[in-house]
């Protein structure tokens, strides 16, 4: 089997490296783990990733989360009477109570309302400071529930 694509990894060995870093692997030592395993399940691979791949691919993820999140925190700005507002969304999987009583994510993300702050501006700094003060006000009053 083929594990590059041309001269790319295929997403398959990139996820899995992503995977076993995330799990305190070595990135040195998971290209010849991934040949391991491939062995193991009766799959040939043609070439095992270097340590510098493993970090590249691990890099990949974060970029990938990152951009992930940017789309899953969202806030839209309007102004009234000359005074900014900011509205604030965060789109997650939630937990729900399955018949028998136990608890599961949700398959679909659903949006939750996270407030509505006032702003100087529509600058992306002010932006970040609410979103800053969003989060906050949830650790807050997480914080506040545990007592």
């Amino acid at each position: 089997m083929h594990a590059k694509h041309g001269r790319a990894y295929k997403v398959e060995p990139r996820a899995i490296a992503q995977v076993l870093v995330s799990s305190g692997c070595k990135e040195g030592k998971i290209g010849d783990l991934i040949q391991d395993i491939a062995r193991i399940v009766g799959v040939d691979l043609d070439c095992a990733m270097s340590r510098r791949t493993v970090r590249r691919a691990v890099l990949e993820g974060l970029v990938a989360s990152q951009v992930q999140l940017e789309v899953e925190l969202n806030s839209d700005s309007t102004s009234h009477r000359k005074t900014e507002y900011q509205s604030h969304h965060i789109h997650m999987r939630v937990p729900t109570k399955n018949p028998d009583g136990s608890v599961r994510l949700s398959e679909d993300p659903r949006a939750r309302f996270a407030g509505i702050k006032s702003a100087v501006n529509h600058s992306t700094a002010t932006s970040k400071d609410a979103w800053l003060t969003v989060y906050e006000d949830i650790t807050v009053a997480l914080c506040m529930g545990e007592t």
